[in-house]
């Protein structure tokens, strides 16, 4: 039952610009964004970094221990793109 957050960034970091979340029981997900909370107006960059993390704790605050991993920077419209989690956060 532990919540996974899939979160889109710019590709050169920053706040998540959007972000869905999942159960580890649903893994492997397909996603988009285009129905997700976005938490900034305007146009996506032409890059994003797609991360992911397992929250132990249930919300999307990053702490240690957290599982995560994210993608190569790819196109706001890039389909099959992988995100393997397979770091834990210190």
């Amino acid at each position: 039952d532990d919540a996974v957050f899939v979160f889109a960034r710019p590709a050169q970091g920053g706040m998540p610009l959007a972000a869905l979340r999942f159960r580890v029981a649903d893994l492997p997900a397909t996603f988009n964004f285009e129905d997700a909370q976005r938490m900034s107006d305007g146009p996506l960059p032409a890059q994003l970094t797609i991360a992911a993390r397992v929250s132990k704790q249930g919300d999307a605050t990053p702490r240690a221990g957290d599982l995560e991993g994210r993608s190569a920077p790819v196109a706001p419209n890039a389909t099959a793109v992988e995100v393997v989690i397979d770091q834990v956060r210190d």
